[in-house]
């Protein structure tokens, strides 16, 4: 279910207990943000947010499909996905496709538009955004902090 607002969200939300230190798992339908059962990214080409694939995140195909650990990704081009298929986890998107403002400000799994994202240091983020806020320019403010809290609430949600 998409979540259309931002006030919703945080007011529905329960902080979590303390995060337990264990080894990271494998991502499962649980901890990824899918359309359907499996389908990762909403469609999106996973390539087309990089600078080999246009830097512009455009919607894949469902022609050129490839299924990676479990998810359908969907690709606007036979050079994306050969990309993909030779470097699936450098394309993939942090926090399973979950927006990476929440999961470093609420700890919480929120969809995100799939065409708000910003790439930092080799790895994708996406991000909630509707009429009212788009969480992308809130996190830019605070980045490197949201991003280690981020990162740290996901390893706990893998790791559950």
């Amino acid at each position: 279910m998409h979540l259309k607002l931002i006030p919703i969200v945080l007011a529905l939300c329960l902080a979590p207990g303390a995060a337990r230190a264990q080894a990271p798992k494998v991502p499962s339908s649980a901890t990824l943000n899918l359309l359907g059962a499996n389908v990762g990214l909403e469609g999106f080409d996973p390539v087309s947010y990089w600078p080999e694939g246009g830097n512009k995140p455009v919607q894949g195909t469902i022609k050129l499909s490839f299924d990676h650990a479990g998810v359908t990704y969907r690709f606007a081009n036979e050079r994306n996905l050969a990309a993909f298929k030779n470097e699936p986890d450098r394309f993939l998107p942090q926090y399973g496709g979950y927006c990476a403002w929440a999961m470093g400000a609420i700890n919480q799994r929120v969809d995100v538009n799939p065409k708000h994202y910003v790439i930092r240091d080799g790895k994708l983020y996406l991000f909630f955004s509707d009429a009212n806020v788009v969480t992308r320019d809130i996190w830019k403010k605070d980045a490197a902090a949201l991003i280690e809290k981020a990162d740290a609430n996901y390893a706990a949600l893998l790791a559950q």
